[in-house]
């Protein structure tokens, strides 16, 4: 299930950089003109994708526990 979620949070950081995608002066200009210049395009846009790559690290991190603990389980059971 884990794996689903993380892939729509992965689409979905994909298209916010789709929408605000930065243009060659702005990313020389520095990462945080390239937020700012996102949060002034869109405001909404991006506090969804701010939300979307929380959820993209918190969603990464959850999977990376649950295949842990299955593996864990899988060689106690058979060995």
């Amino acid at each position: 299930m884990l794996q689903y979620i993380w892939g729509a949070v992965c689409y979905m950081c994909t298209d916010l950089y789709e929408w605000c995608r930065p243009d060659k002066e702005t990313l020389e200009s520095g990462y945080m003109m390239v937020v700012a210049n996102a949060a002034m395009c869109a405001p909404w846009v991006a506090w969804i994708g701010g939300n979307a790559i929380v959820h993209f690290v918190w969603v990464g991190i959850l999977l990376g526990c649950q295949l842990y603990q299955v593996r864990m389980t899988h060689d106690r059971n058979y060995f």
